[in-house]
Parts: C-alpha cells; sequence; structure tokens
C-alpha cells in the first residue's frame, strides 16, 4: 500500500502541475511533509514513535498514538481492541525505562503526574507507582524484563508487524485500487499468456502422435460396428438401429417434457414381437436383472418404447406427483422451499445408493427411475415457482399507483425465519440491533423502552419507563451493554442494560427541551444529540434570532458537553444525524428540506444543499460513503453526491407511503397517524440492497448504477411498519421491523 501511496502522490503533483494549480500543489506539498500517516508506512511510525520516546515528549507522544488510534485502530473489530490495547501499554512502558536508563527522573515524575488520574485505577499499572522510588528497578524481578535489550526489539517488531497487517486490510480509495488493480491485470495476462503456452503444447504433442495408433483404433471401432450391425439382420422384419446417444444428447432426451417423450414413443417402428426374438435365450437372474448381452443401442432407446406396464406405472406416478402438487400449493413458501431442498437432497441419496446396488438394472427399471427422477425436478421447479409467486401476490409488486419496479427474477435472499416480539402495547417509534446484532432497543409512543433478545426465542432482557415520552435512542459503539436514550423535557439518559439501572442522566438547556436524533461517534465516547424547541412554545423576542435547534456534542464517559456546532438562525428543526465510519463526518437532515454535513474534527458546517421539498425524515451515507441517501416529506428517495454538492445522482422509484406520515384508519372515523422519527431504510453490509417500510411489512430492493428494483417481500405485519435496521452475522441477514400496533419482526435471510 505504501508504494501504491506514493505513485498515487506522484500521480496527483503531476496532474496539478497539467492544469496549472501551482497553489493547491503547494498546499498539497506542504501537507505531504508533515502527513503524520507517512505514506502508510510502518516503519515511519514506528521511527516518529521512538522519535517522541527519545525527546521525552509524553504530549507528544499521547497525541501521536490518538491520532494513529482515530485514523486506524478504530476501524478494526472489536476483537483486536485488546492487542491495540497492550501495544500502548508497551509504548508508555518503553517511554519510562528509556526516561530512567537516561536518568531523567523528572520525566519519570511528569509521566505519573500527568496520567495518574488515568492509570491508578488500571492493573496493568498497579506495580509500575513504586518505579520512580526504586534505586536499581532493573535488578527487579517485576521490571527486569522491560531493560532488556530483546524486549525493546521484540517491540519494535511487533509495532511494525501489526501495522503493516492494518494498511494491508484498509478499505482503499477509488486512485489507489485503481493501482492495484492495474497490477493485478498485467498478473492475469501473465497467467493467460502461460496457459496459451501449455495449450498450444498439449495440442502439438497431439498432431505428433504415431498415426499406426490412430489407425488401429479405427479398424477396431469398424469391427465393432459390422459385428453390432450383423445381429440385428438376423431379425425376420426391418428393425429401427439407433446410434448410442452421446452424453449431450442423453441429457437433453431426460429433460424433455413428458408429453414429447410419449409422443416420440408412439412415433418408433418397434414391435413387441421383436422384443420377445431379442430376449430369446437370454438367461434372466432372479427375475429382476437381464443379461449384458442386449445391445447397449437397444437399452438406451428402450426409453423411447411404450407397453402396457409401463404405461400403468406411468398413470400411477402421474396420480402420485398430483397430490403431491396439491399437498405443495396448500402450505407457506417458506415451509414449502425447506421441505422441497430437504426430500431433493433423499432423493439424490437414494439415487446414488440405487445406482451402487444396481448397476445392470432392466429397461423398466430404468424408465421408472427416470419418470420418478423427472417428478422430483418438475416437484422441486414447482415448490419455488409457487413460492415465488405467492410472495408477489402477497407484496403487490406492480406499477399501479404505487410506481414500484417490477419484481427481479433473481433470489438473492432465502427467508429462514421470522420471530415476532409482542410485548410493546402502542405504537413503535424506532428500533435498532446492538452492534453485535443480538439485542434490539425499541420504543413506543407510550415512552416504553424495551431491551430484548430474538434468539432463540423473543425474550425481555429490560423494561425501561420515562415519566416523559422518548423521542431517540442509541446504542453505544462497539458494546450491547450502553443505551443512551433521549425524551422530550431535555434528558439524556445513559442505561446500563446489564445492571438494567440508569448510570447517569444529564441535562440539556432548557430551551431546547425535545431531543430529536443520537448518535454515537465510532472511534471514541463522543456522541451527538440534536435538541429542537417545543413547538407548542411561545417565543419570546428575546430568543426569536436563535436557530431552532441546537446540536451538541457530549462525552459519554463525563456525560458532559464538550461542543456546540454552529447553526444558522433559520435553519430549522434536525430530525435525524448520523456519522461516516470513521466518525470524521456527520451528516444531518432539517425540517427546511436541507442536508449538512460537518467536518468533525473542526467543528464546522462542511456542504449543505436543498434536498427535498419538505422535511427530511431520514438521510446516511451510502455504504462506499461516496454519496448520500435520504427520504423526504415530499415521499421521494434520493441519491447525493458528496463531490459535486447538491447534485442529484438518481431518485430511486419507491412504493407509496415508503416515507411516511403513515396513517391507520378504522371504523368509525377513527385515524391514526405517525410522523417518522425511526430509520425509514437501512442497507445490508454489502450495501447492494436496502430495505424500507412498506404498509404490512418491508420491501427489498436491489440497488445498482442503472437500475433499481424490488427483489423481495418481507411480510408479517398488520399494519404500517414505522421503523426499519438491517444486521449482518456471516452470510446471514437480520431485518428488524417495527409497525403501529406495537409489534416488531426480526427475518433472518440466507444470502445466495
Amino acid at each position: 500500500m505504501a508504494s501504491a501511496a506514493i505513485r498515487s502522490d506522484e500521480m496527483v503533483k503531476d496532474y496539478l502541475i497539467f492544469r496549472g494549480l501551482t497553489n493547491t500543489l503547494r498546499t498539497f506539498e506542504a501537507e505531504l511533509k508533515v502527513d503524520k500517516d507517512k505514506g502508510f508506512r510502518s516503519n515511519r511510525i514506528v521511527d516518529q514513535l521512538f522519535t517522541f520516546i527519545n525527546m521525552y515528549d509524553l504530549m507528544g507522544l499521547r497525541s501521536y498514538w490518538d491520532h494513529l488510534d482515530r485514523r486506524l485502530f478504530s476501524r478494526l473489530e472489536s476483537t483486536y481492541s485488546s492487542n491495540v490495547k497492550r501495544l500502548q501499554i508497551s509504548v508508555l512502558r518503553l517511554y519510562l525505562v528509556n526516561a530512567i536508563q537516561n536518568s531523567k527522573q523528572d520525566k519519570v515524575l511528569e509521566f505519573f503526574d500527568k496520567l495518574s488520574n488515568e492509570l491508578q485505577n488500571a492493573i496493568e499499572w498497579k506495580e509500575w507507582f513504586i518505579l520512580p522510588f526504586l534505586k536499581n528497578p532493573e535488578q527487579q524481578p517485576s521490571f527486569e524484563l522491560y531493560f532488556s535489550k530483546q524486549w525493546q526489539e521484540t517491540l519494535t517488531i511487533s509495532l511494525q508487524n501489526f501495522l503493516s497487517v492494518i494498511f494491508q486490510s484498509m478499505p482503499l480509495p477509488t486512485l489507489l485500487n485503481y493501482d492495484l488493480e492495474q497490477q493485478r491485470m498485467i498478473k492475469l495476462q501473465e497467467e493467460n499468456s502461460r496457459l496459451r503456452n501449455q495449450l498450444a503444447q498439449k495440442e502439438r504433442e497431439i498432431m505428433l502422435l504415431p498415426s499406426a495408433a490412430t489407425a488401429s483404433s479405427t479398424d477396431e471401432a469398424t469391427d465393432d460396428f459390422t459385428n453390432f450391425k450383423s445381429k440385428y439382420k438376423k431379425s425376420s422384419s426391418p428393425q429401427l438401429v439407433c446410434k448410442p446417444p452421446t452424453t449431450t444428447q442423453a441429457n437433453a432426451a431426460k429433460s424433455l417434457p413428458s408429453s414429447i417423450i410419449k409422443s416420440s414413443a408412439k412415433q418408433t417402428p418397434v414391435k413387441k414381437e421383436e422384443d420377445n426374438n431379442l430376449l430369446k435365450n437370454k438367461k434372466v437372474e432372479g427375475g429382476s436383472q437381464v443379461s449384458r448381452e442386449i445391445p447397449t443401442a437397444r437399452q438406451q432407446s428402450s426409453q423411447f418404447t411404450s407397453n402396457s406396464s409401463t404405461k400403468e406405472k406411468h398413470v400411477q406416478q402421474k396420480q402420485v406427483y398430483q397430490k403431491q402438487r396439491q399437498q405443495l400449493l396448500s402450505k407457506a413458501p417458506e415451509t414449502l422451499v425447506k421441505e422441497t431442498l430437504e426430500n431433493t437432497k433423499i432423493q439424490e441419496n437414494t439415487k446414488t445408493q440405487e445406482s451402487v446396488k444396481h448397476q445392470e438394472s432392466p429397461k423398466h427399471q430404468a424408465s421408472t427411475t427416470d419418470t420418478q427422477q423427472q417428478a422430483a425436478t418438475e416437484t422441486k421447479v414447482a415448490a419455488i415457482n409457487i413460492s415465488q409467486e405467492t410472495e408477489i401476490d402477497k407484496g403487490h409488486a406492480s406499477t399501479d399507483g404505487g410506481g414500484v419496479p417490477a419484481y427481479s427474477n433473481e433470489q438473492p435472499f432465502l427467508v429462514l425465519s421470522q420471530d415476532e416480539y409482542i410485548e410493546h402495547h402502542s405504537a413503535i417509534t424506532t428500533c435498532k440491533f446492538s452492534s453485535s446484532v443480538s439485542m434490539v432497543a425499541s420504543a413506543d409512543i407510550d415512552g416504553v423502552v424495551k431491551v430484548w433478545r430474538f434468539s432463540p426465542s423473543p425474550a425481555t432482557v429490560a423494561t425501561i419507563m420515562s415519566k416523559s415520552p422518548l423521542l431517540s435512542l442509541e446504542w453505544a459503539s462497539k458494546t450491547d451493554r450502553l443505551l443512551l436514550l433521549g425524551s422530550c423535557s431535555g434528558a439524556v439518559k445513559l442505561f446500563d442494560t446489564t445492571s438494567k439501572r440508569t448510570l447517569c442522566e444529564a441535562e440539556t438547556d432548557p430551551l431546547y427541551p425535545r431531543i430529536q436524533s443520537l448518535t454515537c461517534s465510532p472511534n471514541d465516547s463522543a456522541f451527538v444529540c440534536s435538541a429542537s424547541r417545543n413547538p407548542n412554545d411561545v417565543m419570546s423576542p428575546d430568543i426569536s434570532s436563535y436557530p431552532e435547534s441546537k446540536l451538541m456534542v457530549w462525552d459519554m464517559k463525563l456525560m458532559k458537553l464538550q461542543k456546540e456546532l454552529p447553526l444558522l438562525a433559520n435553519s430549522g428543526c434536525i430530525n435525524c444525524c448520523s456519522y461516516n465510519h470513521n466518525g470524521h463526518l456527520l451528516i444531518t437532515g432539517f425540517s427546511d428540506g436541507k442536508i449538512r454535513i460537518f467536518d468533525m474534527q473542526r467543528y464546522e458546517s462542511l456542504l449543505s444543499w436543498k434536498a427535498h421539498s419538505g422535511q427530511v425524515f431520514s438521510a446516511q451515507f451510502s455504504p462506499d460513503e461516496n454519496s448520500v441517501y435520504s427520504m423526504g416529506e415530499d415521499g421521494k428517495f434520493c441519491q447525493w453526491s458528496i463531490q459535486q454538492v447538491g447534485q442529484k445522482i438518481n431518485e430511486l422509484p419507491i412504493h407509496n407511503g415508503a416515507t411516511g406520515p403513515f396513517v391507520v384508519s378504522g371504523y368509525g372515523g377513527y385515524k391514526q397517524e405517525q410522523i417518522p422519527c425511526g430509520k425509514l431504510f437501512a442497507f445490508d453490509p454489502s450495501g447492494g440492497h436496502v430495505m424500507t417500510c412498506a404498509m404490512n411489512g418491508s420491501l427489498v430492493y436491489k440497488v445498482d448504477d442503472d437500475r433499481f428494483e424490488s427483489t423481495l417481500t418481507i411480510l408479517g405485519h398488520k399494519t404500517p411498519v414505522v421503523s426499519v435496521d438491517w444486521g449482518s452475522t456471516m452470510n446471514t441477514g437480520m431485518c428488524l421491523t417495527g409497525s403501529m400496533d406495537g409489534r416488531l419482526r426480526v427475518t433472518m435471510l440466507l444470502t445466495h
């Protein structure tokens, strides 16, 4: 990766010179000189760490490690966090060892003075606080290892290897991917050329084979054909001699419909008396097997011969097949597919066993086996078609009124199971998976939050009651233990799902009591909350020039306000916010129809554009983070470019009602309407499919550059779905849907 980055930097410089962008070139070169990533070269990063250690720059060392944590280590899976922590501890210990070896006692005292609050509760540093008071710590058994040269060299190698592995597994931008793809294409071309040379060499060897061997094989084939022909001349009447079909022809014959096979059998000029003549003087063993003296061509042509016993068996099997089809039609699609797959496996195993036991089966057994195979194949195809047709009919996949694209013939997912949670007694407002996709947190309009597990069966873990309605919730990053809750009374609670209690509660500005949305940074313990005014409050002239909402950054560990992001007075209310993968950018959707992106390193507005004619209900980065998707009050689902601000890449056709507001009507003029509060769409981990809310479930669309089509309908609800989420474990996807009747469903999908 380092060599690719160097080549890409040179390409960018060459392009800037060609375009005459000298100011940009100077800025680019200046930033390269102070590049903290060191061109993604692990040895230079380790050298920089050791420079801080040798210069006794503790704050510089901590600052540089924090940069590596934000830039690199935060992208790793949670299983590697312990390795990162051990490396950080070892680097700090090396700083102390270096200071003691060079008699810098003041630097040792400074280390414990500045980091005592952070290290005093850590078990790893329990014995190290006595280090400044020891005369010869290198002779103590507890510290002898760290003063050895071998330990220091091992630490250096471990750091370099760890960083190298990270750089090799990092997701690369398009420019670096282009360089790697070019190298891969060169290797493939070389491999292709090598294989062509081998093929040409094999062809030359075949052409140089002795002609005598070819001639002898031709003579043998001619003799066999002569003997084969003479046997049929003994018959009193002319017969139809069939050439043994090739493998391709045999497979094609098996795949023909039964009607064609029967018509072919009627047209075959073979009589029953001829069969008796051919079977004369042949020994029948046990009444079930015929001698091998029957010609091979006759055996293979027997599948086109009809007699009374075979017709009776065909009729019986056809009746059995019709009964099986009626049973299949009466079953649910999911059960149908499961049982069909199981039956197919059983039939394949039975076929294998029978082929081993009866390698010399007579022609009526071969005909029966072929018919059974054909019936099983038709049953399997019919089962799959029935499941697809039933799913399409239930999902109302048509363009009538809703503008929904036609269903694709490809089925990327298979529905494995559905689990329903029914502990809520009012409409769901939002629901989300935990980071490990093992638990779910859901909230309703009565202010009740349920934390529950869906495997092996739905079960409640914790119940949270609130005096005021809860408007938002968010799981803390990289843990299933902590849950943030935002109410309409200006309170943000941090709830521990393990101990089932509220750890702490923070009060926001009383002028902005409604906590509309919460999102946690993927890098650290910071989280962002958007708070808005109460719409029923009468504004005084003193605060009329203030913005309608606030966007605040909080520290989750201390539950203290870190920073307030700048907003304009007429920007409207913030309905949604979400981080990108590394926490450097924050996307927000406003009630004035605009999308704004903030730089979370500088805490300032970076981009903004008008996205919808009404409110923006839901917005998030695309999985590759090259674009932004949004849903608005105008009923549109749009994709926007980040590079070219405000340029609409695509307006995606979706069904009516996917963006809300959601309405339930009943008898006597009853009507309930709900404005969206949770996620209206969610991408699968690969980014190739997106799930949206629907009337009685959810719809899954396939997202491509040139098309956007519905591929799957997930049903099960009786009222409109108002919030969705999508998690994944290996190749199994978990789809979460919550509806207005208080019911939630977790649907397990198997990726094809």
